[in-house]
């Protein structure tokens, strides 16, 4: 499950390894990490969740995408059918060739200018904004677009005079990104683009923000505030066309290490597998791997980034692939290998792969910029290690807000820990509960009222998913808010129904229905904040609101109700929904794909999940979530499910209009009638047979 919690948890817990290996923790300028920080978690809310900011994303995306498209020309032309991709796919005629191609272009827009004035407009909002020298923040900008080995010379003339923190910057910013040429081979693979693209702008401010806590400024540091324009120098292209050329050359010899890389690699990992495997084979493990063990070593990595915890140990993987080998070779192996990977999971590993913090890298480190200053060469040599583990957690931090992000966007679901809810409430309520499902069919239908439902009990086999012919197998209660408790109380507030057979029924499921509450509200006020409105938007709306707590209990299957769910694929009415404590397999969520994803809840957790009026109300900004149960094979065997759903609805007088600032000219108003809360939930009633 990704949780909001987990990858808040798992951030806190990456800029404290910074922490903990920082030269000279008293000096951090907290300002400017967390300004940083702040720039590494606003490109990615705004790319990956502000429909502006998606639209932004989707045309650069788009672009790109279409100018590899030409790249297939030249490609064509030399290799004939075989590149043209219709024998099927060769890495070395589809994915090398885009490399060269790439490399020249942006050769070509550095020649013109055009790259320079990017560099230089970045370069200068890294600088005013985070407030660190001339040189550090152009190098920055600079890896964006070109590699560990080209950014530098950008900043070539200051090397020799740049503080230790300047020259520890310039060294985590080119370990942190990947350059342009290298992405297009990546995009080749098959890997998400946008996501790429994404991963890249996030990873300047998240090296910034690492680098200045692994090795902060001194005080006494003469910092270098001016660098000019970028302007020529002796190795410039004569024209346009030696630049092309020279790219072009640059390219080729990329490529040719990538290619030459990926073949000793790939076959070393196939050794080391044979070795692996026989020693396992002898302890009677023989499925032991070194991706098995770099799997198992980065796990928990991965599962603080916002994985679950049933696909962490093959994201970890990747990840350990990528720290140990490089991330091209883990690029590889998580298209090849990765299809069984809910699309979430997908998402974050691609973003902690996007860069070139691995051991090799090192080396070019110390090749690169250390030919470029060899009196520098001792300190780079000495602060490689350090530079590496920075980059791995700037890489790290832009998967946990990834994760954060397309929580709700890939299938509206999120969990929270450490929600206030004490165990003894969920537990008393899930006692008494149990207790009350166990019960004779006879006596619990003595409180199934004619209320459509909303309050007392609903036998196995009433509820009907829309759209779905087959009613769904379970039975519930629905308790409500106590009327008369509040001088709103509105018409549509039915008096609750209380079971005399189990006496602590009443007061141990309402402890827990004004305990959701609470937590509700504070969930509201959060995503308040998140639309821009003021944080307290929602109380005033639901205060009154014909707000359920419904538990549920799903009881043993049999064979003949195959045709069946015990919940079919559905949509919830309400705001939002807040599912306790149901740790029983069978709950799945529809993504954005179209995928069902297992949903796995950590013990503790409450799921959160977004509802139609919600969506409704947002314009789709904050997307319902689709999600069923299914007949998992303890179902089959005697296994209860049991959960507990609460149902946050707005006062039944409160107008579901669409927000103004959830419609835009990429995102028109879909529901140009507004509708009143109560009459929605009748509608939807409706649809489901409860009226």
């Amino acid at each position: 499950m990704f949780t909001a919690l987990i990858c808040l948890v798992g951030a806190a817990v990456l800029v404290g390894l910074a922490f903990l290996f920082s030269l000279d923790r008293k000096r951090i300028n907290w300002r400017t990490v967390l300004l940083a920080l702040a720039m590494q978690a606003g490109v990615g809310a705004l790319v990956l969740y502000v429909p502006m900011g998606q639209a932004v994303l989707a045309a650069m995306t788009t672009g790109v995408s279409a100018i590899l498209d030409y790249a297939k020309d030249g490609i064509v032309f030399v290799f004939g059918e075989v590149g043209s991709g219709k024998l099927g796919f060769v890495f070395a005629f589809q994915v090398l060739p885009a490399i060269i191609f790439f490399s020249s272009l942006i050769s070509v827009l550095y020649y013109t200018g055009v790259m320079r004035w990017v560099v230089m407009v970045i370069g200068g909002l890294f600088r005013s904004v985070l407030r660190i020298s001339a040189p550090e923040s152009l190098s920055a900008a600079a890896n964006i677009f070109m590699g560990q080995t080209e950014a530098p010379i950008a900043v070539r003339p200051f090397l020799v005079q740049m503080s230790r923190s300047e020259l520890f910057a310039v060294m985590v910013g080119g370990l942190a990104t990947v350059a342009g040429a290298t992405m297009a081979g990546y995009a080749a693979l098959g890997v998400e683009l946008k996501y790429l693209i994404a991963a890249s702008f996030m990873a300047a401010p998240g090296g910034i923000a690492m680098a200045k806590i692994f090795v902060p400024e001194q005080p006494d540091a003469k910092l270098i505030n001016d660098v000019g324009e970028l302007g020529s120098s002796e190795e410039d292209p004569a024209n346009i066309f030696d630049a092309a050329a020279k790219g072009a050359t640059s390219g080729l010899m990329l490529a040719a290490n990538v290619g030459a890389m990926l073949i000793a690699f790939i076959a070393l990992i196939a050794l080391a597998n044979g070795l692996f495997g026989w020693v396992g084979g002898l302890a009677g493990f023989p499925q032991l791997s070194l991706e098995l063990v770099l799997g198992y070593l980065f796990a928990p990595i991965a599962f603080l980034i916002g994985v679950p915890w049933a696909e962490a140990v093959q994201a970890g993987s990747f990840i350990g692939q990528k720290l140990v080998l490089n991330e091209f070779v883990a690029y590889v192996n998580l298209v090849s290998d990765g299809a069984n990977l809910s699309a979430h999971t997908t998402a974050v590993v691609t973003f902690a792969l996007c860069g070139f913090a691995n051991f090799s890298s090192i080396a070019i480190l110390l090749g690169g910029i250390g030919s470029m200053a060899p009196e520098r060469r001792p300190e780079i040599a000495q602060l490689g290690v350090r530079a590496l583990l920075a980059a791995s957690l700037a890489n790290l931090m832009s998967a946990a807000i990834a994760s954060f992000f397309l929580a709700y966007e890939s299938c509206g679901f999120c969990g929270i820990s450490e929600h206030g809810i004490s165990d003894v409430v969920i537990d008393d309520a899930y006692a008494v509960l149990r207790e009350f499902f166990a019960l004779p069919a006879e006596v619990k239908r003595q409180y199934q009222t004619q209320t459509a439902g909303a309050r007392g009990y609903t036998s196995f086999g009433i509820e009907t998913a829309k759209d779905s012919s087959h009613p769904d197998l379970k039975e519930f209660w629905q308790v409500g808010r106590e009327v008369g408790s509040d001088a709103g109380d509105h018409e549509a507030l039915l008096p609750n129904v209380w079971p005399a057979e189990v006496p602590e029924f009443q007061p141990k499921l309402y402890r827990l229905y004004e305990a959701l509450e609470g937590l509700g509200n504070r969930v509201l006020d959060a995503l308040a904040l998140y639309l821009n409105l003021s944080p307290g938007y929602f109380r005033d709306k639901v205060a009154h609101g014909n707000s359920i707590l419904r538990p549920l209990h799903y009881p043993p299957i049999a064979q003949q109700d195959t045709l069946s769910l015990r919940s079919a694929a559905h949509e919830d009415i309400n705001l939002i929904t807040l599912l306790v404590g149901s740790e029983e397999p069978g709950l799945e969520v529809l993504s954005r794909d179209g995928q069902w994803v297992p949903i796995n809840m950590q013990p503790g957790t409450i799921v959160v999940n977004i509802g139609d009026m919600m969506q409704r109300l947002t314009n789709h900004v904050l997307p319902s979530t689709t999600h069923r149960v299914v007949n998992s094979p303890e179902a089959y065997t005697g296994g209860s499910r049991y959960s507990i759903p609460f149902f946050l609805h707005p006062n039944p007088e409160f107008e579901i209009a669409t927000l103004p600032g959830c419609i835009t000219d990429e995102n028109p108003n879909r529901y140009p009638e507004p509708i009143l809360a109560d009459e929605y939930l009748k509608q939807r009633l409706v649809e489901i047979g409860l009226m």
